[in-house]
């Protein structure tokens, strides 16, 4: 654990150097594209000298540079190898530096990867007569007792989430309060060790410097929800190419994350397995056509095909509208499934007053939104990154929220463990009652 947290530190004044420095590159790597960002910064927004965490950066950004590059020849079981993908990024980084008349070492980019593991853990300190201050937090959260991650498992984020102050609850910073215990809930995010050193093999390869690595769902979180979903409690769910990202937020904190490998690419290999066809003709049959409801003029012919077996030779056979949705449909449905258990299992009840927000590119297939709100009922929606300044209009789509979102965590990074002066040796171990009592702590705050 001690070699990752040393990563996350370089990774924290890597970001205070790209503010000093004024510049900072976003990356958004996902399964089938790459799109990329340029934020000319305000340094004096940097977080303060000896990582002292800070809830807020006080200044912005301004957006400079921008690109998009495709992956191509990615199907749906084989993603790009990564000397495709370092040639993708490389490809994109040029593009964007050529608009921005600049070149910034440092990056802030996403992960989205399967095999995430999601818990909170609890800590506890007893207070004497002072105010709390800098040691008490650090021993409280050292008290969480974090398991040891195996050697198969990176960690990715460990956020603390809400400080109480005896009875009191949802103090962000409880540095000055008085009482008699001070407690903490630590959110703790690991991931595949593999998918993860790929992503960091990567970035290295094109020389940048690694200023820090944010979960999709969380980033795209952060830039399609708006702030009373953030306070009181919504539900993001990033349906991307290769996997299907979900991420619970409460007072502005990140509760829990999941995910599943069925993305959009599964859907193009439905379509591909039922009509013989490439895949990257299965993928444009998809967007320009592609839906989950069918009407009575959709039994058009959309793409003909040449007559096969026993039929008329030369004569002509094809795809409708109505065939395409009969194979597109089953696997969102399926989509919708297993975020509705995922929730379900999670405690986090379905129908109610909590919003659930969809984002991706899977969520612009005509029709989507319909049969969400079947599923899921009126607080379903589908959720578009906020506007920021100089962001295109292609890029104002659902399917580049986490781009957006990572471009407002560099003004306003969430602290992490490592900010705090943590000791190490003494907070591995066994912990208990994770999250049922997290989800008894949001019914009592709610």
């Amino acid at each position: 654990m001690g070699a990752q947290f040393r990563f996350h530190r370089t990774t924290r004044a890597n970001l205070d150097t790209a503010f000093h420095n004024g510049a900072l590159t976003v990356l958004d790597i996902g399964y089938s594209k790459i799109s990329c960002a340029i934020l000319e910064l305000n340094a004096s927004g940097r977080r303060p000298a000896g990582g002292e965490p800070q809830h807020m950066h006080s200044s912005g950004f301004r957006l400079i540079g921008h690109s998009l590059s495709r992956l191509e020849n990615v199907e749906a079981e084989r993603p790009a190898s990564l000397s495709t993908l370092r040639g993708a990024v490389l490809d994109s980084l040029s593009r964007a530096y050529r608009m921005a008349g600049q070149a910034p070492a440092h990056v802030i980019a996403s992960f989205s990867g399967k095999l995430l593991h999601s818990e909170v853990f609890n800590g506890e300190v007893a207070l004497g007569n002072d105010p709390i201050g800098d040691r008490q937090v650090a021993q409280a959260l050292t008290n969480c007792n974090l398991p040891l991650s195996g050697p198969n498992r990176r960690i990715l984020h460990a956020q603390p989430i809400g400080f109480s102050v005896d009875h009191r609850a949802g103090f962000e910073d409880p540095r000055g309060e008085r009482g008699n215990r001070l407690s903490v809930m630590l959110h703790y995010l690991d991931v595949d060790r593999r998918s993860f050193e790929q992503l960091v093999e990567v970035l290295l390869a094109c020389r940048l410097k690694i200023a820090g690595i944010v979960d999709s769902a969380f980033s795209a979180g952060k830039a399609a929800l708006v702030d009373n979903e953030l306070q009181s409690g919504a539900v993001i769910v990033d349906i991307g190419a290769g996997t299907t990202n979900i991420a619970a937020f409460f007072l502005s904190q990140m509760l829990f994350c999941g995910s599943t490998e069925v993305g959009g690419a599964r859907i193009t290999a439905d379509v591909c397995e039922a009509f013989g066809l490439s895949f990257s003709e299965a993928e444009r049959l998809k967007v320009v056509h592609g839906g989950v409801s069918a009407t009575y003029e959709d039994d058009r012919i959309i793409k003909p095909l040449p007559g096969r077996g026993s039929q008329r030779r030369g004569a002509a056979v094809g795809i409708s509208r109505s065939d395409l949705i009969a194979v597109i449909r089953p696997r969102v449905e399926e989509m919708l499934e297993y975020v509705h258990e995922t929730l379900k299992d999670r405690g986090w009840e379905t129908g109610s007053s909590h919003q659930i927000v969809f984002t991706g590119g899977c969520c612009e297939l005509p029709g989507f939104a319909d049969l969400g709100r079947d599923m899921f009922g009126p607080t379903f929606r589908v959720g578009k990154p906020l506007q920021i300044s100089g962001l295109p209009a292609v890029m104002t789509r659902p399917a580049f929220s986490s781009l957006v979102g990572l471009c407002v965590l560099v003004s306003k990074p969430p602290d992490e463990l490592w900010d705090y002066d943590v000791d190490l040796d003494s907070m591995q171990g066994n912990a208990s009652g994770k999250v049922g009592r997290l989800m008894s702590w949001v019914a009592r705050n709610w």
